[in-house]
């Protein structure tokens, strides 16, 4: 049996009609995603996490007692400084939180961690969760410090204002964590 030209040329047809459909949904499916990022709050989530860190690295490294405020400005985002990281997120579960490590501050389970310093100084690193926003219409701020003590200890802490906080391990139990 002969076949005649053009047998196929209607099958192939329907097959590049179908990977040109397959690939203009994949296209606007990618740029839907970017306009989403680029609209959502990705970037700040990450530019807040790095610039808490890098100031709990001044503080650690800090001669003497310290504090400083940090203003979130519009943004309403929760923070959790645990061990060596921040974690920066929205009050909304779905969106993805983004965490940034504290370097020179290694991870231990004790309360006070030793740097190789010649003072011999101890350092008790901050573990507070920010639970909620109290009021929407005022800036969430945070006030990081280092205060030393006589016997060579310092404590580096963080409190909120405008926000209820708890401590991670002691008292997160009411909140869920």
């Amino acid at each position: 049996m002969r076949k005649k030209r053009g047998q196929y040329a209607n099958i192939e047809l329907w097959f590049l009609l179908a990977a040109f459909l397959l690939g203009a949904v994949a296209g606007i499916d990618l740029l839907k995603d970017a306009k989403d990022r680029l609209d959502g709050t990705l970037f700040e989530k990450n530019f807040i996490a790095r610039d808490l860190a890098m100031a709990l690295e001044a503080l650690y490294a800090s001669p003497g007692d310290m504090a400083y405020t940090y203003d979130f400005g519009p943004y309403k985002f929760l923070v959790e400084v645990k061990d060596n990281e921040v974690l920066v997120k929205e009050k909304a579960a779905e969106t993805s939180p983004v965490s940034y490590r504290v370097i020179g501050n290694s991870f231990s389970d004790q309360n006070y961690v030793s740097f190789d310093n010649p003072e011999g100084y101890k350092i008790r690193r901050p573990n507070m969760r920010m639970v909620s926003i109290i009021d929407e219409a005022k800036p969430v701020k945070l006030r990081l410090f280092k205060e030393f003590s006589d016997n060579g200890t310092s404590i580096v802490g963080v409190e909120a204002e405008n926000a209820q906080t708890c401590l991670i391990g002691v008292n997160c139990a009411d909140f869920g964590g």
